[in-house]
């Protein structure tokens, strides 16, 4: 007799051997996903802080911002940048939350420089 085909024990043994390949694989994914996530909100912090730091400038030429400064510092809610048209999608990459309420910026000017800091209670 000539048997050209799998006997059932191979074919399980395939079957185990493919199925701990993938829960690996999806473990190594799943980490990577969510360091992407991270890195993506942090570069979005920063990119946060950057559009205050124009919205700042621009303000203080027209003096119209309404913001309350003490000792050549202010503090303000992200979504101030949102409803002036300074960044508009203020949705975090991690879980798709609003960022409006919870990221406050910290702005600074010394010696004419801006800097601006953000402030996060959103995690």
């Amino acid at each position: 007799m000539n048997n050209k085909g799998f006997t059932l024990t191979e074919i399980l043994a395939a079957l185990v051997i493919i199925s701990i390949a993938l829960i690996v694989v999806s473990k190594e994914i799943g980490k990577t996903l969510s360091i992407t996530k991270q890195e993506s909100y942090d570069l979005m912090k920063q990119n946060i802080a950057q559009s205050a730091d124009i919205y700042i400038k621009e303000c203080n030429k027209t003096e119209k911002c309404g913001l309350k400064w003490n000792n050549n510092k202010t503090k303000f809610k992200a979504k101030v940048l949102k409803e002036n048209g300074y960044y508009v999608n203020l949705k975090s990459p991690i879980d798709n939350k609003d960022l409006s309420e919870c990221l406050t910026i910290e702005t600074t000017i010394y010696n004419g420089v801006i800097a601006s800091n953000i402030i996060d209670k959103c995690y």
